[in-house]
């Protein structure tokens, strides 16, 4: 009761400004709920609506009367009556709100099609002080006609951030043309384009690679997957290294047919002058081992400092996976290395050869997804970390054939003393009791504080389990997430 009576007093001295200031930072109700006052200044400026596509003539009308409107949210679903595209006409009321500045539209999967896109971006012109735009139109037959209607977003004076997610549609090269036009914008910051299972092919690539011309441009992600841009595609995303404010980089492109040419030229974003953030998806391409070498080159990068590769099934071996290891410990920039090889024969050579990357020089955060990597009958030897550790590693070992003596060797990890995060992902490992027991010991790690451990589907019994219950003892953690499988839970409650 006291604590509320100060808040509530703390409050009726504040100034009306502050209070819209945080209502807008928080955009939530909480704030509206403290007293009368607050209740009065900030109710109707934002909005989160959830419903079925029927309610959204009635909901347009209503917005009509309210103009103080700052945020608004939709997650629309699809209901048994068809969507009637002709009563989308009242969505025009979205671009008559004079304070709208936050708008986000979850509209997957409802039938929108072309005749529908192109309502939403007639509906969104007039929008006179729109920063913050969502618009999700996944699996909604938007074809190439849909997408040159959103290009025309373009024209929103406001607009900083804009994402648009068109996965699972038929947009083609003029589509991805036209979304091209966006790089027109002067004032946009932070462009997120998600076009997976689409048929974009290496014309579209060409123009989306001209998005890092926009004049304002800090980040750019897109995504890609499943289209056909091939390593000519690939040659021209790397053209993005010329983009002068350009800071963050996703490139998505999992099953494109980029090939180790294509790996070859994305490689040579290395050189850009503005990045420090590239993530590069590049599952399912072929890369092969002369791909996984040409990446290596990333070791020269000197503005970069962190780096995601994201290689599963691209029939790289341990040839590839030494070259590729060894070239990128010769970094002396990178902070943050997150790297994905799962379904890949690197062999035991090659997993050693990525985790000696946690000794780089500098480096803070370590990422390995190593699962299904075929590392042999002996993998579990290769993972002693007694040697130490960055501030924040994650191994993903699923599926490794790690078995007692590899949790062993893992969990000597307990005595690195810089690491403060640790994630190890085990399941599906042969890992008994004693595995566990180690892993229990994990409670005596000084510096750690947040610990993730996933042991499902190995033969834990119900001794391993009490051990790693103990983890819950350890007194310098603040964050643990044990996953368990349901009988492995099962045992625990009957024996508490």
């Amino acid at each position: 009761i006291f604590f509320r009576v100060t808040v509530t007093k703390m409050f009726n001295f504040l100034p009306s400004d502050i209070i819209f200031s945080l209502g807008d930072f928080l955009q939530s109700p909480i704030l509206s709920h403290i007293c009368l006052r607050n209740w009065l200044l900030l109710q109707g400026r934002h909005l989160q609506f959830q419903g079925p596509t029927t309610v959204l003539p009635k909901v347009f009308t209503v917005l009509r009367d309210v103009q103080h409107l700052r945020s608004l949210s939709f997650h629309v679903h699809h209901s048994c009556t068809p969507l009637d595209v002709e009563g989308l006409k009242d969505m025009e009321v979205l671009g008559t709100l004079p304070a709208l500045k936050d708008l986000r539209l979850h509209f997957k999967s409802i039938g929108f099609g072309d005749a529908g896109a192109k309502a939403l971006a007639a509906s969104l012109q007039g929008a006179p002080s729109l920063q913050t735009l969502l618009v999700d139109l996944g699996s909604n037959d938007v074809g190439d006609e849909g997408a040159q209607a959103l290009a025309e977003l373009r024209h929103l004076p406001a607009l900083q951030h804009l994402t648009l997610d068109l996965d699972f549609n038929a947009v083609g090269d003029s589509g991805a043309e036209a979304l091209a036009m966006l790089r027109t914008m002067q004032g946009l910051r932070t462009l997120t384009l998600r076009l997976d299972f689409n048929n974009v092919g290496t014309a579209g690539a060409r123009a989306l690679a001209r998005l890092g011309e926009a004049p304002a441009l800090g980040s750019l992600a897109l995504h890609l997957g499943c289209n056909n841009v091939g390593h000519e595609g690939a040659e021209a995303f790397a053209e993005l290294k010329a983009a002068p404010l350009l800071q963050n980089l996703v490139l998505g492109l999992v099953y494109n047919n980029v090939g180790a040419c294509g790996a070859t030229s994305l490689a040579k974003l290395r050189s850009s002058r503005s990045l420090e953030t590239l993530s590069l998806l590049l599952d399912s391409n072929g890369l092969g081992d002369d791909g996984a070498a040409a990446l290596a080159k990333f070791k020269y990068a000197h503005c970069i400092r962190s780096l995601t590769l994201s290689l599963e099934s691209n029939n790289v071996g341990p040839d590839g996976t030494q070259a590729l290891a060894k070239g990128l410990a010769e970094s002396k920039h990178l902070r943050v290395l997150a790297m994905d090889v799962n379904s890949n024969a690197v062999g035991a050579t090659g997993a050693q050869a990525l985790l000696a990357l946690k000794d780089l020089n500098g480096l803070h955060g370590l990422r390995l997804n190593l699962g299904n990597c075929d590392l042999g009958p002996d993998g579990g030897k290769i993972w002693d970390l007694q040697a130490g550790a960055p501030r924040a590693l994650t191994l993903h070992l699923g599926c490794s054939n790690l078995g007692d003596s590899g949790a062993q060797a893992l969990a000597k990890v307990w005595d690195s003393p810089n690491l403060q995060s640790l994630e190890l992902l085990l399941y599906n490992n042969g890992i008994g009791d004693a595995g566990a027991a180690a892993l229990g010991r994990l409670r005596g790690a000084k510096g750690l504080r947040n610990l993730t451990l996933n042991v499902e589907s190995n033969a834990v019994g119900l001794k391993g389990l009490r051990e790693l219950e103990r983890l819950r003892d350890a007194p310098g953690l603040e964050s643990l997430r044990l996953d368990l499988a349901d009988q492995q839970l099962q045992e625990l409650q009957q024996c508490a």
